[in-house]
């Protein structure tokens, strides 16, 4: 087992905590705030296994949070989601290695057009595809944390679903 690889899942288990912890916030701002963190600690975990496209699409979700977040709970302008669609797809170039690198471009793409929606529901809605995504695209890059981090994302998200928009309907 190397260092990188060793690196590689505790920069996944932090990555991992931080993302399911913003999904049990019901504050956009906290949301964002807590995913700028694991973003780039997603980002340190796909370096260390050598896994670029996985790095690159954390990078610029971790600059997409950063910038949806200053727009306190509104909608960016729209010029801001075609820079980003126009840098996600201009960076997926250089992480590119396969089919298999299109898993986190279309998740992180999918997971940018609802946070620009400033909609948490749409937001959580799109996390449960853009995790099931990842949750792939680790257990090819060998992201074992990431992997069962993502599959324990997904049930969080499906959770939060339940608790903020199912049930917090019933009682509003």
């Amino acid at each position: 087992m190397s260092l990188n690889f060793v690196l590689a899942q505790i920069f996944g288990l932090v990555a991992v905590t931080l993302m399911i912890t913003s999904f049990q916030c019901d504050d956009k701002n906290k949301l964002l705030k807590l995913q700028i963190f694991s973003c780039f600690s997603y980002a340190f975990q796909y370096l260390c296994l050598g896994a670029i496209s996985g790095f690159l699409m954390n990078i610029v979700s971790s600059i997409r949070n950063a910038i949806f977040k200053k727009y306190d709970n509104k909608k960016a302008p729209l010029w801001v989601l075609i820079f980003l669609i126009l840098l996600i797809t201009f960076l997926s170039l250089f992480g590119y290695k396969g089919s298999v690198s299109l898993l986190p471009t279309v998740a992180i793409l999918t997971y940018s057009f609802a946070a620009w929606t400033a909609d948490i529901r749409l937001m959580r809605l799109m996390q449960v595809l853009a995790g099931t995504l990842f949750f792939i695209y680790d257990v090819i890059s060998l992201a074992i944390v990431g992997a069962i981090g993502n599959f324990i994302l997904v049930v969080s998200v499906l959770i939060s679903i339940y608790r903020f928009d199912i049930k917090g309907k019933k009682h509003a």
